[in-house]
């Protein structure tokens, strides 16, 4: 008598792009970008059960879970949700993990970093073709009075903090 054994492939979850979300914007949002699309493929010759969980109030993921056929593939979306645009001002890291529930195989996570801008801060930058020198720029805002000098046609400011509004700037170049 003869007996074949066929060993086949558990499933096995593999997760592309391996880097994670990064996105920034100032308080009260927007941020971009406010999502990352993640593929998830089962490379094994069993379907592929599997979880999506976030571990942030300002992160939502979708799908949180389901099943991939053998050779088959989905995505899952992290996004920033509105709780953000409570946040204050500063770095803030989370984590998406994917989790194979058939098998364990391949089970991972994704880092998840937001940058929450101070609002009125803003960085004054100067690209020109006329050469270097001090570009002086004046405003009605008292941070606005200042001096750059350019390098290689570009120079840029230290962040200045404004209230919101409108401000009228007025850039003299060199002589």
């Amino acid at each position: 008598r003869t007996v074949i054994l066929n060993v086949m492939e558990p499933a096995r979850l593999a997760v592309t792009p391996a880097d994670g979300l990064v996105a920034s914007g100032y308080q009260g949002g927007p941020f971009s970008p406010s999502t990352k699309t993640f593929t998830l493929s089962n490379s094994g010759a069993y379907p592929l059960a599997f979880t999506a969980t976030d571990n942030q109030s300002w992160l939502d993921v979708t799908p949180v879970g389901g099943i991939i056929p053998a050779g088959g593939s989905t995505t899952v979306t992290l996004s920033i949700n509105a709780a953000a645009n409570a946040l204050a001002s500063g770095p803030y890291s989370g984590t998406l993990t994917l989790t194979n529930t058939t098998s364990g195989l391949g089970s991972t996570t994704r880092p998840a970093t937001l940058t929450v801008i101070p609002n009125g801060q803003v960085i004054l930058k100067v690209v020109t073709s006329e050469g270097d020198g001090p570009f002086t720029f004046t405003s009605s805002a008292s941070p606005l009075a200042m001096t750059l000098t350019t390098s290689n046609g570009v120079a840029q400011s230290s962040p200045v903090t404004l209230n919101p509004g409108t401000y009228g700037v007025t850039v003299t170049p060199p002589d």
